[in-house]
């Protein structure tokens, strides 16, 4: 596990999440987490851009794929909102 830190922060994640993240791979689902969190918590974009505090925007390009690639930062502050880690995120499927 590597530390990293963000917002005053602290997270870890491991290496091959490290590897991945270097080597810009798009995570496939990121896009539908988010959906599957906004109906399981039943969360308006709003709602959930105030719990994740990120800016409404940002988080509606992410929804609505907008925004393909987003900063890692936006994606850690999103996982941690809901107690998941990164890889839970961004590599594993949570309607499953």
């Amino acid at each position: 596990m590597i530390p990293i830190k963000i917002d005053n922060l602290r997270f870890h994640i491991n290496l091959n999440t490290q590897k991945r993240l270097c080597k810009g791979v798009n995570f496939i689902f990121i896009h539908e987490n988010l959906i599957f969190l906004r109906n399981k918590y039943n969360l308006t974009v709003l709602e959930m851009a105030i719990k994740v505090k990120i800016p409404l925007r940002t988080l509606e390009d992410i929804i609505y794929q907008q925004r393909k690639n987003p900063r890692i930062e936006t994606v850690i502050k999103i996982a941690k909102a809901f107690n998941l880690s990164l890889d839970e995120f961004v590599l594993k499927d949570l309607s499953k």
